[in-house]
This record gives C-alpha cells, sequence and structure tokens, in this order.
C-alpha cells in the first residue's frame, strides 16, 4: 500500500523514508497542501516496471543507403552505412526523449506524442548507447 505523507514530513524525516523506500520497497507518495505531486520508489521495481516498453526498430537498405526506423517513436533516418545508420537512430532517440522532458506538457498532451512517455523514461533510465540499443532490439 502506498503510504502518503506531506513534503515537509518527508523532509523531516527523509533518512527514514529513503530506507523504506530502499529496502522494504514502500512506496510514498508526496503531498503539497493535500494534493500529490512526486512519489517515491526504489529504482529496481522502477527499472522493472519499464523494462517491458520494448521498441521493434528496423534497418534496411534505401536507396543506396540504410534506413532506420523506430515506429514507436516514429524516427527514421537515413545514413550511408547500417552502423552509421544505427548509431544515428541512437542519437536520435536519446535526443528526443531529453526534448520529451524539456517540454513535458506540450509532448504529454499532444494526442501522436503521450503515448510516448513510458518509452522515453526507459531511454532516460540507460546509462550506455548499448542498453538503448538493446531497447530497440538491435
Amino acid at each position: 500500500m502506498v503510504k502518503k505523507v506531506s513534503i515537509a514530513e518527508a523532509r523531516s524525516n527523509i533518512s527514514e523514508i529513503l530506507g523504506e523506500v530502499r529496502f522494504k520497497r514502500q512506496v510514498f507518495e508526496l503531498l503539497k497542501k493535500g494534493k500529490p505531486v512526486a512519489i517515491l520508489q526504489d529504482i529496481d521495481t522502477y527499472k522493472h516496471l519499464i523494462s517491458n516498453f520494448k521498441m521493434h526498430c528496423t534497418v534496411k537498405p534505401d536507396n543506396g543507403q540504410f534506413m532506420a526506423y523506430c515506429p514507436e517513436l516514429d524516427i527514421v533516418t537515413t545514413l550511408d552505412t547500417k552502423e552509421e545508420a544505427v548509431e544515428d537512430l541512437i542519437d536520435a532517440v536519446k535526443d528526443y526523449a531529453e526534448r520529451y522532458m524539456h517540454e513535458f506538457e506540450l509532448y504529454a498532451n499532444s494526442p501522436n506524442r503521450a503515448h510516448h512517455l513510458p518509452y522515453v523514461l526507459a531511454i532516460l533510465f540507460c546509462e550506455t548507447n548499448e542498453e538503448i540499443k538493446k531497447m530497440l532490439g538491435l
């Protein structure tokens, strides 16, 4: 069950709360003036949740070049070699994820972009290009 605490209470008891989050996998909902503003959740559980958001990218020849396409995010790149196209797609996906979060209200409220959020969050938690490549199914 989610524990609800005010931000002031969380600030006063941050060590205890973080201990419960880390070692007991307790989820906390932080409230400001009685309204929810954030959650605290352990990173392993969060990563497990977002690990289910896999993408299905394709790389194929296209007029003497290679096209790499990620339909889940509607991102496409075209370069001279397969490797260049894949690396460019990885860079484009990372840039898109950062832009999405920077302009969250715009993207999250856009009918054709709102469903990208779980993929964006999964991308942001990748620490290496290899992790992104794996998530892209490449």
